[in-house]
């Protein structure tokens, strides 16, 4: 409840009225802790993906997409701070999806542009997963920072699309 009523929206208001005794210089603490336990519950969410794909391949070792699977789980690598991008780990936790590396590349360098003030545009190939990641995480994103998030596409809007983008504006 913290993560998405305090961190992904940032409004301490929730905060404030459910805590009343919390000391302001508490909460930065806090929240710090809150998005380093998002942070753990997607650790957690890692290993049991990899022993379910153990558990496949010790049934037929030769399983092509258990072993790639479990190569890109164990291999994972974390090139965000979840305290700075906790949105990540939020999604990850509802929804079972990390960045890709190259996601991971363009979505820091958008929210800096959004920090900034600046607008940013990227290209990214087919099936790369602007539609099902990125704008969903971009919209949280926006609105974190207190920006109304518009998502614009073609007439027919994609199944991923409207799951994704439905679970963004709650």
């Amino acid at each position: 409840t913290l993560m998405h009523e305090v961190i992904l929206k940032n409004d301490l208001s929730f905060l404030k009225k459910t805590s009343p005794l919390i000391k302001e210089e508490e909460i930065s603490p806090l929240l710090e802790k809150v998005c380093d336990y998002a942070h753990l519950q997607v650790l957690f969410q890692l290993c049991q993906e990899g022993e379910e794909l153990i558990g496949v391949l010790l049934k037929n070792p030769k399983d092509p997409e258990a072993i790639k699977d479990l190569s890109s789980c164990l291999g994972y690598r974390f090139d965000y701070d979840p305290r700075e991008y906790p949105e990540i780990s939020h999604f990850k936790i509802c929804h079972g999806k990390l960045p890709w590396p190259e996601q991971i590349t363009i979505y820091k360098w958008v929210c800096e542009g959004l920090e900034k003030g600046e607008n940013r545009l990227f290209q990214l190939g087919a099936g790369k997963g602007k539609t099902s990641y990125l704008v969903p995480l971009l919209m949280l994103r926006c609105k974190r920072l207190g920006y109304t998030p518009t998502f614009l596409t073609s007439s027919t809007i994609y199944t991923v699309d409207r799951e994704n983008l439905s679970f963004t504006m709650k």
